[in-house]
Formats: structure tokens, sequence, C-alpha cells
């Protein structure tokens, strides 16, 4: 088995060094620069961030009439340019393409987000770099090149190119993925996704946490076997510890988190290590900002802003995403000199707040020790209520729903008002995702629109 892995290996890296050149030397100094040292990967993101904002000085049409650009000389400045959102960006659209580019190197590109509401947006054919980070990423779990993944995703666009012929033939000289849908996840496509994973053999399996759940609490309540990776990425929404838990348990193999978005690729993703998400740091500035925009200290809870330093026909700067994560000035015992972002908590819009001030993100907090609930979703439109959502089996009684409404008094406040809805299903975004909270009322989200 280990002669084939590494047979595998060789055609699979003669193949890259053949047709696609760059993309394998980025994977080569990629693996190389994770063990610079901190201020040699910081050298590396200075000289890059200068280069983006000469280029930006001279070929983008909406950053050529933004205030206090040609003060912008070090990174360190970088908090005198202004926040880049999902609103200016349908407003400046055109504006914000450099014309120094030629359109072939525009790829129309779109997300929906967590809310549903698209955006759409430029992304650039020179994409050597955040294929290699994903490769190096990928690495991290030990998978290696030549190695078969799969895929439990949801993005229609995703899904519908994988089907072209074209990209048939690629994906079985490089990429080896087998791609499964997470719309459907009915017990007799379950079914379907083990025997082909069985066959398959995938060293590596990547999905939302939600499928992957679900999937892990299907194979364990029907006592099916599934076939063992190497890891599991876990990707695409916010993954919480009990979703980890359950699919380590069932697949028999460490779930690793990774951070990304659309826009901009992949972020930061755990090492072997899994004590914190190391920023990709060659490719991506990241700061967190609270909702007045101001800085946060490492350890703080705050909104997710990026600066993308590879697309300069698009450019992300000061881009905020969305996401609340909290930043970290440790080092990891790995021996990488990335820096490290402790979590990523989830979105802005997942904030729930109590009638106590309290502000509540994630879910933990609510399905902690309650029986019977198989899936939910919390929903505050205005203060002092909240809807809970849920679809539950038989061990759901009075009890059990005393305990929820107990929990979410405790956690919100005696005066919060709560409904609870009993459902058949709770649909999913246009992306595929499920959205665990729902906030109307979340300190961050007036500041997005």
């Amino acid at each position: 088995m280990k002669r084939q892995t590494q047979v595998r290996k060789l055609i699979a890296t003669a193949l890259l060094g053949i047709f696609r050149k760059n993309k394998l030397r980025k994977i080569e100094e990629l693996n190389r620069t994770q063990w610079l040292s901190l201020p040699k990967i910081k050298d590396i993101q200075e000289r890059r961030f200068v280069e983006l904002m000469e280029h930006c000085k001279r070929n983008v049409p909406y950053y050529k009439n933004v205030d206090g650009l040609s003060e912008v000389r070090r990174l360190k400045d970088i908090t005198q340019l202004p926040f880049l959102t999902k609103k200016l960006i349908r407003e400046n659209l055109k504006s914000l393409k450099a014309i120094n580019f030629p359109e072939k190197y525009f790829i129309p590109n779109f997300t929906s987000g967590s809310t549903g509401e698209a955006l759409n947006f430029f992304s650039y054919t020179k994409n050597e770099i955040y294929f290699g980070i994903l490769i190096r990423n990928n690495m991290w779990t030990e998978w290696d090149i030549g190695e078969k993944q799969a895929m439990l995703w949801g993005s229609h666009s995703d899904i519908s190119k994988a089907q072209k012929v074209f990209s048939k033939i690629k994906n079985n000289l490089f990429r080896k993925v087998l791609h499964l849908s997470s719309y459907e996840m009915t017990g007799s496509n379950m079914l379907k996704y083990r025997k082909k994973i069985n066959s398959y053999k995938p060293q590596l399996i990547t999905g939302y946490p939600s499928g992957l759940q679900t999937f892990s609490n299907f194979l364990r309540e029907n006592n099916l076997s599934i076939y063992r990776p190497k890891g599991i990425i876990c990707s695409g929404e916010t993954l919480y510890g009990y979703q980890r838990k359950e699919i380590e348990s069932v697949f028999g193999c460490p779930v690793y988190n990774r951070y990304g978005c659309r826009e901009v690729g992949n972020i930061a993703h755990e090492c072997e290590k899994q004590d914190g998400l190391h920023i990709n740091a060659e490719h991506i500035v990241v700061e967190t900002v609270d909702e007045d925009g101001n800085i946060c200290k490492p350890g703080e809870l705050g909104e997710i802003v990026v600066t993308d330093l590879d697309n300069h026909a698009f450019p992300f700067i000061r881009y905020k995403t969305g996401d609340l994560g909290i930043l970290s000035d440790r080092e990891c015992r790995c021996g990488r000199g990335l820096p490290l972002m402790e979590k990523v908590e989830g979105r802005v819009w997942d904030i729930i707040v109590g009638t106590n001030n309290n502000r509540l993100v994630g879910t933990f907090w609510l399905v902690r020790g309650v029986s019977g609930i198989e899936k939910f979703q919390v929903i505050q439109e205005n203060y002092g209520e909240i809807l809970l959502k849920l679809i539950v089996n038989e061990r759901f009684d009075e009890t059990e729903k005393q305990k929820l409404i107990d929990r979410v008094y405790e956690n919100c406040g005696q005066e919060m008002e709560i409904k609870i809805e009993l459902v058949d299903e709770i649909p999913l975004t246009e992306s595929g995702k499920h959205r665990f909270v729902i906030s109307k009322v979340s300190p961050f989200v007036t500041q997005l629109k």
C-alpha cells in the first residue's frame, strides 16, 4: 500500500510538472515558507502588500478615489484604508476591476452568503497560490498529492463544474475527487454515499460540518461501517465541538477545521496539532474589528476583515467577511511561523441578544444536554423574542422541552419571549448550508449593509 501511494504521488507530481508547472512550483514554495519565522513571513506580507497598494494607485479606478490611499506606504498603515463591504462591491463592481488586465483574466463569480443575498464579483485566472494553499492545507491532514479525495459539498456551481468533460479529465489526472451533493441527505442517498466512499476509498474527505454530522448520525444509528480516511476537513460553516466529536467517532479519524470564503479562498486551517488555525499569511492579511470598526486585541472576538494579496484584477482590501473570530499571539507547537487564529465563532448574523444584554455566539449554549432534537434553527427577529424551529424525534417530550426553555431563560434572561415550532424540514441556503442561527438584532448587522 505504501509503495502504491508513493507511485501515485510520483505520477501526480510528474503530471503537475508537465501540465501545471507554475502550480507545482507554488506548492513547493509554500511548503518551504510555512516553516519560516513569523518575522520573515511578515516581511513577505509587507512586500506583497506594498506591491498591491502601488498597483491599486495606478490601475484600480475605485481605489484612485479613496481618501488616504496615497498615505499608505507600509502594512502598518492599513488601518487608514476604509473597509470594503458587500454593499460597496455591488455599487462599484466595474470600478473595482483593474484597467491593466485583459478581460479574459476576470472570472465572474458569486456567493449567496449566509443571508441568501447574492454577491457578484470577479476572481483572477492566474490562481496558482490559491491552488497551492489548498494543497498545502490538505497535506496537513497527512493526505498527499495523488491520493484520492471525496467532497460532501453543496454549491451547485462547484458540482456542475465537476460534471463537465474537461473537468472530469482534469479530475482524473490531478485532483481525484469524488463529488457528493449535500443538498439531499435522504436515507437512500446516504446509503449510496456510503457505498461510493467504501468503493472509492478516499484518503481525505471535505464537507460542511452539518452535512458530515448528518451523515455520521445516519451511519451510527444504522450501525453501518464506513471507510476510514486519513482525515476529514470541515469547511463552509462553523464547526462546533459536538459536531467534531460525532464525526471523529464515526469515521475514526481526526477532523480538521478550515476557514475560508469564496471571495478570497482559504484563509486559515488547522495543522496536525489542532490548536488553533494557521493563517495563510503569504496570501492574506487578517484583522478583527469590533462593531464600531476598532481593531480588536488578540483574544478578543471581532468581525474578520481580510486583504487578499493576490487578486490584483479585482482587489479585496479590508473586506468585511461577516464572520466572527478571535486572533491569537501564541506560537503553535508544530513549529510553523504562520500566525494563529484561535477560532472562528460563526457569522455576525449568528449573535442572539438576550433581554439580560447577554450576547450569545454559536449554538452549543442551547442544545447541550437536551435530548430528541435532530435539527434546529434559532431565529431572532426582534429584541425580547426568540423562535426555535425544531425537528425532533420521540425522545423530545415535555421534560426535554422544559429543559430547552430553561436553557434559553438561563442564557437570554427571564423576560425573553420563547416560541417553539416543530417542523418537518428546515430549508438549506442556496449554497446548500444549514443556518443554525438567524438574527436581525446582531450589533454587527447594520454595519454590513
